[in-house]
This record gives C-alpha cells, sequence and structure tokens, in this order.
C-alpha cells in the first residue's frame, strides 16, 4: 500500500487523519511540533502567499490563514472532503484547498513565499520552482531512529532499512535543488501508551509501519513485555528543515 492509497484508507474509515490536532500559538522550541510552528509563524506574513503540501483534513492549514494573505492547502487523497467541509464550516474567504499533486503543483514560477509540509511529502524541486526569490520552505519528518526498537522487532517500517542520517540526506538534496540556506534541527523523546491495544490502535491510523496489521499484534505484544509498569514507551524521532531560496 503506498501513502495515497493509506490516506485514502484512513479517509474511508475515520473521515480524518489521526494526528496531533493542536496548533502552537506560543510555540516552545523544546518539541518538534513547537519549533517547526515557530518557523511558520515567523516567515508567515499579512502580504505572504503559503501553500501547505500534504495538507490532510485541513485543520492545521486553516490556523494560518489568519497570519497570510491567501493559504493553499495541497491535497491528493480523499481527506480533500474532510477539507473542504472545514472550508464550508470556518467561511474563510483567504483559505482554499486543491486535490492535487505536490510533485506537479499547479502555480507559476517564483510565485509563492512560504511552502510548508508537516510530516507530508518534499518535492524539493517543485518547490524550488514555485518559491519566490528568498522564499522559504519549513518542514517536519519522521527520524531514522523513529519507533526503532519496535520496527527491530517488527521487521519494517518507515526508514528501517536505511543507511544515511534523515537529515544528511535533506541537507543533500535540497542543497541539489539550489537552496542556498539549509539548517536541520533533531528531536529525540519519548510517547507512552496506556496498554498494548492503544498502541496497537494507533499503529492501525499511522503509516510507521508499512501494511500494518492483525498480523503484526504478536511482534507488539513482544515489544511490550518489556515495560513492567503501566505505561508502554515508544521513541520518537523528528527532524524539522528549513530550506531558504537564494535571492
Amino acid at each position: 500500500m503506498n501513502e495515497l492509497e493509506f490516506y485514502n484508507q484512513q479517509f474511508k474509515k475515520y473521515k480524518k487523519y489521526d494526528h496531533d490536532r493542536s496548533y502552537v500559538s506560543a510555540p516552545s522550541f523544546d518539541s518538534p511540533e513547537g519549533y517547526f510552528a515557530h518557523l511558520v509563524n515567523l516567515y508567515s506574513n499579512t502580504k505572504n502567499t503559503l501553500v501547505d503540501l500534504g495538507c490532510g483534513d485541513g485543520y492545521f492549514t486553516s490556523k494560518l490563514a489568519k497570519f497570510n494573505a491567501t493559504v493553499i492547502g495541497i491535497e491528493p487523497s480523499s481527506l480533500i472532503s474532510a477539507a473542504n467541509e472545514l472550508l464550508e464550516e470556518t467561511k474563510l474567504s483567504n483559505l482554499s484547498f486543491l486535490q492535487e499533486d505536490a510533485y506537479q503543483l499547479p502555480f507559476d514560477d517564483n510565485s509563492i513565499n512560504l511552502v510548508i509540509s508537516r510530516r507530508g511529502p518534499d518535492p524539493e524541486n517543485e518547490v524550488f520552482r514555485v518559491l519566490k526569490q528568498e522564499g522559504h520552505f519549513v518542514f517536519i519528518t519522521i527520524g531514522e531512529k523513529d519507533a526503532l526498537s519496535l520496527k527491530e522487532i517488527v521487521g519494517r517500517g518507515q526508514h528501517f532499512e536505511s543507511r544515511i542520517k534523515v537529515s544528511d540526506e535533506l541537507k543533500i538534496k535540497y542543497r541539489k535543488a539550489g537552496f542556498i540556506k539549509i539548517e536541520c534541527k533533531e528531536y529525540l523523546y519519548h510517547e507512552y501508551y496506556s496498554s498494548k491495544d492503544a498502541l496497537k490502535e494507533f499503529l492501525h491510523r499511522v503509516p510507521i509501519v508499512e501494511n500494518f496489521s492483525k498480523l503484526d499484534h504478536s511482534s507488539i505484544d513482544t515489544y511490550c513485555e518489556k515495560f513492567t509498569n503501566s505505561r508502554i514507551k515508544l521513541e520518537r524521532h523528528r527532524v524539522v528543515l528549513l530550506a531558504k531560496k537564494s535571492s
């Protein structure tokens, strides 16, 4: 199952993508989501056009409308229906959602001030093409150490067989695309789950382990055996990228 099929399945089951729906209005550098929100806020401007790649159900995207002149969410999956329902509810005149491929954006060259992607696609060449001079791309993604001990037991997962650091890979490809300022900040932290069933339900809703199914439940039981207290620990790894187009 590819990512587009996964998110279509998410919409069919849950009518939304099960993500952290919090928007950080006063972001902290202490968390990856907080730092990502800080960068988005820093480069937002009431004269800017912002494009959000892989906007999902549009919740996070909608919160950016008051900080930018125009906000456009790009989503290829069926989640675009949830985003458009949200648009009907909010009635924000400067917000829109398009069902498009992030690798073939429907924008002119040098036309966008700020592009962001919150654990979505990062088509470096297409982002470079549409950004104005001195425009920025802000991206948060999964690092190679994310849930690594769990993936070792299951035998697969995002970046499981990667032999290069995600931050190094990002720097290489964005430099090759033509960006001049490239910064990566990494976060290692833990999440806790109240039970094996809670962790299994979470893994069914996210793409950490591709094609996760009931056949994998015994592996999760094995992973959870080492936790003798009531909380099950999962290591998380996030990478936040900031890339600036040359002037």
